[in-house]
């Protein structure tokens, strides 16, 4: 069988191969661009440039009219906004996990491009709240005390009253830490997705120094990803290259196959590019019985010992993360490199 990356590889060098130079190649995450770097070492016999291969992180990075900063400065940015906001007065070292907690929000809401405003809600009339209770059953009223941990908003403790301040003020802070980055010329993963989208919008020229882009491996994107996508095809440089199997794509009521039917409706991939699916490939199946979650770690030696393992052929797939250092302390000394996930 001759799987995606390689399949794409070949593409390139047969139809691309003396312009290597001029192409850059995108992946959802660089673990990608290694396996396809490999495929091209593989497989070229001459000496060649290879394409510029990148992630759509560092693609937007590189075009974007902000930079990137740290994320420990970023959150000593929103630290200091937040204590000017909300009067909350606590150490950075208190604030960090929610400073964390607080930009992922943050990331989120740019990248599908939200109306922050309308998103935080002022959650400051908690009695308008309490009054939309009166109507609801007592079924309601319990399933929603199951979710919000049968908080009592009368209750004056410090703990609540916190949670109350923050989300009366998120809204001030996304504004007032965004202009504040803004001053500096930096920014985080989402405000910088936004701030291309706004120069796409704007019309304003993206100089891109390459003849020719391939984006591969793709599957969700966001509102933000998909303005970009949209771009690079009326650039006419650009060629999409999705990596699905049949056995859900084709059937229109597998939620697996969502996503990845309306991007290769909109972002068509070359009609002579094909690859072979793991649906129609000869299968072997084992299966192992453990009683615990430390005993599967511990039957893998066993497997390896009587497997052929081709590392770069071979992918450990976890049904737990919290079963990765088990698995990977259990692993044979020969055996130094894995695709784990």
């Amino acid at each position: 069988m001759k799987p995606f990356i390689e399949s794409f590889a070949d593409y390139l060098l047969e139809n691309y191969q003396d312009n290597f130079s001029k192409c850059c190649v995108i992946f959802p995450s660089r673990r990608a661009g290694v396996f396809f770097q490999k495929q091209l070492s593989a497989k070229t016999s001459k000496t060649c440039w290879s394409p510029k291969i990148t992630t759509l992180n560092e693609f937007i990075y590189e075009i974007s009219e902000i930079k990137p900063a740290n994320e420990l400065l970023l959150i000593y940015e929103l630290y200091r906004v937040f204590c000017n906001k909300t009067g909350v007065s606590e150490s950075f070292d208190d604030f960090y996990f929610w400073g964390q907690v607080i930009l992922s929000d943050f990331n989120d809401i740019d990248k599908e491009l939200a109306d922050a405003k309308k998103l935080y809600t002022n959650l400051s009339d908690i009695k308008q709240i309490e009054s939309a209770f009166t109507e609801w059953s007592e079924e309601q009223i319990k399933a929603i005390e199951q979710f919000w941990g049968s908080i009592d908003f009368n209750d004056k403790s410090p703990g609540k009253q916190k949670f109350l301040v923050l989300w009366e003020n998120l809204y001030s802070v996304y504004e007032e830490f965004n202009s504040q980055l803004d001053k500096e010329g930096i920014g985080y993963e989402g405000k910088i997705y936004r701030s291309v989208t706004k120069q796409l919008n704007a019309s304003k020229i993206i100089d891109l120094s390459y003849q020719h882009i391939f984006i591969a491996g793709f599957n969700a994107l966001s509102k933000t990803e998909q303005q970009l996508f949209k771009y690079l095809k009326k650039t006419g440089k650009a060629e999409f290259f999705w990596d699905f199997d049949p056995f859900y794509f084709d059937d229109k009521e597998h939620e697996a196959g969502f996503f990845v039917r309306k991007m290769v409706t909109d972002f068509s991939p070359p009609q002579n590019f094909t690859f072979e699916t793991a649906i129609t490939a000869k299968k072997t199946i084992s299966i192992y019985s453990s009683p615990t979650q430390t005993g599967q770690a511990k039957i893998l030696p066993e497997i390896f010992k009587n497997s052929t393992i081709e590392p770069e052929q071979t992918a450990l797939v976890l049904a737990n993360e919290t079963m990765l250092l088990p698995v990977l302390y259990s692993l044979p000394p020969e055996i130094t490199k894995l695709n784990v996930t």
